[in-house]
């Protein structure tokens, strides 16, 4: 489970809450999905990966651009 919260985070980071809101309407009866959901236990583990990787995009993002 572990990771596949780990990719969709990722994921999430990359494409944003538009990709998010698909995945939860695609996945609501998956099982491996229920970390979406904010009752669920690894919902906010979760929540802090996508914050995190969202940094990340950021600043990959800015240093592709300062080097182009």
């Amino acid at each position: 489970l572990r990771d596949v919260v780990k990719l969709t985070a990722q994921f999430v980071a990359k494409n944003g809450k538009s990709f998010l809101q698909t995945l939860i309407q695609k996945e609501q009866k998956n099982y491996l999905f229920d970390f979406l959901r904010p009752q669920h236990g690894h919902f906010q583990y979760f929540t802090k990966l996508v914050e995190q990787y969202s940094k990340v995009w950021v600043c990959c993002e800015v240093i592709l651009i300062v080097e182009i």
